[in-house]
């Protein structure tokens, strides 16, 4: 009877050996997988750049998404530094990020999709098994050494906290206006005298009303100069823009500051054109068929016919009803955009013209010019000043994606509207002063003064570079749409 006993424990021993884990996992790595602090760190954060140790390559069976459980294959930069066992945080770049108050950059958003544990070196390569999913992991993310969320160390600070107030400047999933339980990017961080576990008040100021308490934030984590926080409650929407101050502020100055921070950092035309269209185009960019992006001064809204926003037919030149549709929400902000000069970009892929219209578009540089010109058309038929309209072709010398696949292909064909300020000018000779002698003014006498033509300056014409055909015509709402022509450009 012992001797049985001693045998069942003996087997009960080695089922357990060889059930558990190869690599277990740490106290920092059990930290992040349920809880607060898992919630802080998988919510991302705000930096400029983060250089990424390699990338995942592939996914086991091709899978196009993977998550816990799942095996992934990582392409290393230093192989000789991975050892087995090692943990590995998986991230993607999402989205840049702009103030909302002044355009300034404030860097990328990164967004942590999981942690995975390598379990097996060959070469290059390493196999890794994937130990916590947030979101999909999928070919394309990068990895980084897994390390706790930042800021922590920093809990304990000697920095006061700022008595200046904060503001939401980014939201993590794409949404305009968000409530209880979501996640927000703030402009103050641990510069600023924050520290995890801070609660803000969430205020929203209108010109001429009283400052409201919209809602509650928590800070999860923090950066130099940007916090993520948790939404704990709300009583309306939460939207980019929005206030945030430390409770024990006062809400009058929160105000008082609010309007001097208005006076003293005027919004610039480039960002008072991006907040125009970001917000008259949300539902296009909401699907991902619209871009607008502000870099400095220069704003670009890309048109990209990975998602047919336009609807060119490949080698066509021709506007379809789904592209009259956003172009006609493009244009009546421009209509009223006295501020910035517009020009628009053709890009083709690299494919040769298409049999049927060689004999309109020679080569891709001039189908190229006739789809960005056809564009400035509209915009004029619509009423916006041809003054401020420029069309240039780049054929297929800028592509945003590889020409060797026919999805990269679909991408390079596209439109860009480009807006930049206009240059003011300042006048090339300024009017002399007219000097009168003393016996002139005691006589009363002037000596008369020319004074410029007022005769208004003709406007310089728009050329463009367009062979007529009646395939550039711009067709009518009605028009039913053309057969799809041969080859792709």
């Amino acid at each position: 009877m012992i001797q049985a006993i001693r045998i069942g424990l003996g087997l009960f021993t080695l089922v357990l050996i060889g059930t558990s884990p190869a690599f277990p996992a740490t106290p920092a790595h059990r930290a992040v997988q349920y809880g607060e602090q898992a919630l802080a760190f998988s919510s991302g954060f705000i930096r400029e750049d983060v250089p990424a140790d390699g990338v995942v390559a592939k996914t086991a069976y091709n899978r196009q998404v993977v998550g816990h459980g799942d095996t992934v294959y990582l392409r290393m930069k230093h192989a000789d530094d991975v050892a087995l066992g090692s943990l590995y945080t998986v991230y993607r770049r999402s989205r840049k990020v702009f103030h909302p108050t002044n355009g300034h950059y404030l860097g990328n958003l990164f967004s942590i999709v999981g942690v995975v544990r390598v379990t097996k070196i060959d070469n290059d390569f390493a196999t890794a098994k994937v130990d916590h999913g947030y979101m999909w992991i999928a070919p394309g993310d990068m990895v980084m050494p897994f390390t706790l969320p930042s800021g922590e160390e920093r809990a304990i600070s000697e920095t006061s906290v700022t008595d200046s107030p904060g503001m939401v400047i980014e939201i993590q999933t794409p949404r305009t206006l968000v409530a209880q339980s979501n996640i927000v990017y703030l402009d103050l961080g641990w510069a600023d005298g924050l520290r995890p576990g801070d609660r803000l008040e969430v205020l929203r100021s209108r010109r001429g009303f009283p400052t409201e308490s919209i809602g509650e934030v928590k800070i999860l984590a923090l950066e130099e100069m940007t916090a993520t926080a948790l939404i704990l409650q709300t009583i309306m929407p939460v939207t980019i823009g929005d206030q945030v101050m430390p409770k024990e502020l006062n809400r009058d100055a929160v105000h008082s500051a609010h309007s001097v921070q208005i006076r003293q950092t005027p919004i610039s035309a480039s960002t008072k054109a991006r907040e125009s269209l970001t917000k008259s185009l949300q539902a296009e960019i909401a699907k991902g068929d619209v871009s607008v992006e502000q870099v400095g001064d220069k704003v670009t809204i890309s048109l990209n016919d990975l998602v047919n926003q336009l609807e060119y037919e490949s080698g066509e030149a021709q506007i379809k009803p789904t592209g009259i549709k956003i172009l006609k929400q493009i244009s009546e902000y421009l209509k009223q955009d006295t501020d910035n000069e517009i020009l628009v970009e053709g890009h083709t892929d690299n494919q040769p013209i298409g049999p049927t219209l060689v004999k309109h578009y020679p080569t891709n540089q001039e189908l190229s010019e006739a789809r960005a010109s056809l564009i400035v058309r509209y915009f004029v038929d619509a009423g916006i000043d041809p003054g401020a309209l420029t069309a240039i072709g780049y054929a297929h010398t800028r592509p945003v994606s590889n020409n060797a696949r026919e999805e990269g292909r679909k991408r390079n064909r596209r439109i860009e509207i480009v807006l930049t300020p206009r240059q003011v000018d300042a006048p090339q000779e300024e009017l002399k002063s007219t000097e009168l002698s003393g016996e002139e003014l005691k006589r009363g006498e002037s000596k008369p003064v020319a004074l410029p033509s007022a005769e208004p300056e003709a406007l310089e014409s728009l050329h463009v570079n367009v062979p007529p055909s009646p395939d550039t015509a711009l067709q009518d709402m009605s028009a039913s749409p053309s057969a799809k022509p041969m080859g792709s450009n």
